[in-house]
Order: C-alpha cells, then structure tokens, then sequence
C-alpha cells in the first residue's frame, strides 16, 4: 500500500511537471531572427547595459 501511494504521487508530480513545461512551452515568445541570422538586439538603456556588465562580471568560474 504504501509503494502504491509513492507510485501515485510520483506519477501525479511528474504529470503536473509535463503540464508545466506544455504550458511554458506553448507561451513561450518568439525571438525574431534577422537577415543576417543573428537574433535581433532592442536597444537597451545605459542602466540595462550597466547592469548586464556587473551581472556578467561577477560569474562562478565553469571550472569550480
């Protein structure tokens, strides 16, 4: 009784986890790609940048 209770819940975790990535996936928004194969870039403002900058810098080494 109690592996079969496991086995529910288990099975009832791993059908909302589907829902989950069915849904995201189906709302996911489209990146418009241009001529030149590249992803088109909106510019963004001397804040974003900035913080994009300090956000990047501040990365774990891949290797650690």
């Amino acid at each position: 009784m109690i592996l079969s209770d496991g086995f529910y819940n288990f099975l009832k975790v791993l059908g909302k986890t589907i829902e989950g990535f069915i849904k995201q996936y189906k709302n996911k928004e489209v990146m418009h790609v241009s001529a030149r194969g590249f992803p088109e870039q909106s510019s963004n403002s001397y804040d974003d940048e900035v913080r994009t900058k300090l956000f990047l810098k501040d990365r774990i080494p891949v290797w650690a």
